[in-house]
């Protein structure tokens, strides 16, 4: 994410639509990944804390020793990779997913992390306001459909899924 992220600004002139589709991707990819590793390795969830912590790694360098941020500065990070990602992805060059195949991240997968980045940090309004915003976006199934989301033959409730070719992930 961050050797597009690196580069990517110079194609603006281009297609600014193209780029914000990538841009966004990329910086949603980046704080989802950081934020996994921030539910393992911070030392507290709560989101003014003090305690460490993870390194946030913005630029390629592949000799750097990153110090551990604060909780509080890691959700920072986290939150304005997701809000950017959320805001670019808003406005592209083509349609990102469809409804039967959801293997590109697009906003409402960006809204749905960015619930769940929420409710970790307890801010339980936005957590509510971004997930509704993915229901509203995607929908619920009913008691007939979701059984066939698990056996891959709906769709439904998908909000980003794994492609597989035939034979892969059996």
């Amino acid at each position: 994410a961050n050797l597009v992220l690196r580069n990517i600004d110079q194609f603006n002139a281009t297609n600014q639509q193209a780029v914000n589709r990538i841009k966004g991707q990329a910086l949603a990819i980046r704080g989802m990944a950081h934020f996994d590793l921030f539910r393992f390795w911070a030392e507290s969830y709560d989101r003014t804390s003090s305690a460490l912590g993870i390194p946030y790694i913005e630029v390629v360098n592949p000799e750097a020793k990153p110090s551990r941020l604060t909780v509080q500065q890691s959700y920072d990070k986290i939150f304005a990779d997701l809000t950017t990602a959320e805001t670019l992805l808003g406005d592209v060059d083509k349609t990102i997913n469809t409804a039967t195949a959801r293997y590109y991240l697009d906003r409402t997968a960006v809204r749905a992390i960015l619930a769940r980045v929420n409710l970790y940090a307890k801010d339980y309004v936005q957590a509510e306001n971004y997930a509704t915003l993915v229901i509203n976006a995607i929908g619920l199934s009913n008691r007939t459909v979701f059984p066939n989301i698990w056996r891959d033959a709906a769709m439904g409730e998908v909000i980003w899924s794994v492609a597989f070719n035939l034979g892969e992930g059996v």
